[in-house]
C-alpha cells in the first residue's frame, strides 16, 4: 500500500469540510442568504480563493487551477447542499494528479 493513500483517502475530505462546510457557512452568515445569486457568487469566490491561497505555488498558473477547482467544488457545494460532492471530486481531482 502507498505512503501517500491514506493522506488522499482524507485529506480531500477535510479541505472541503473546512472550505465548503466550515467556512462556507461562515461566509453565508456574513454575506446573507446563499438562495440569492450575488450572495452565492461571493460565497463561492471567497471560499474558492482562500482554498487557492492555501495551496499557493510559486507559480500563478497554479493559483488558477486551484482557484479553478475551488469554484467549480463550491458550485457543487451551491447545487447539493451538501460537502460530500465537492469532497468526492476533490479526491478524484487529487487522485488524478497522484497517477
Amino acid at each position: 500500500r502507498s505512503s501517500q493513500k491514506p493522506s488522499l483517502d482524507r485529506q480531500p475530505v477535510i479541505e472541503e469540510l473546512l472550505y465548503r462546510g466550515f467556512l462556507w457557512g461562515i461566509l453565508g452568515d456574513v454575506v446573507g442568504p446563499i438562495r440569492s445569486r450575488v450572495a452565492f457568487a461571493i460565497v463561492a469566490c471567497c471560499s474558492a480563493t482562500l482554498f487557492a491561497l492555501a495551496h499557493m505555488n510559486p507559480s500563478a498558473g497554479y493559483f488558477w487551477l486551484r482557484f479553478s477547482a475551488g469554484l467549480a467544488n463550491g458550485f457543487l457545494r451551491g447545487g447539493s447542499g451538501s460537502s460530500l460532492p465537492p469532497s468526492i471530486a476533490h479526491l478524484a481531482f487529487n487522485i488524478c494528479m497522484v497517477s
